[in-house]
């Protein structure tokens, strides 16, 4: 249901790039920062 709601956001919001940007940003930082927590 969340993912729906991201892809709608994504294709009829004006600030569609905003939100691009901040996917592309945190969930990368999102998966480093889990992968360094397993590896402690």
């Amino acid at each position: 249901m969340f993912a729906i709601m991201i892809c709608v956001l994504l294709i009829v919001s004006p600030d569609a790039e905003l939100l691009c940007n901040y996917i592309c940003f945190s969930y990368p930082a999102m998966k480093t920062l889990m992968e360094h927590v397993s590896n402690c």
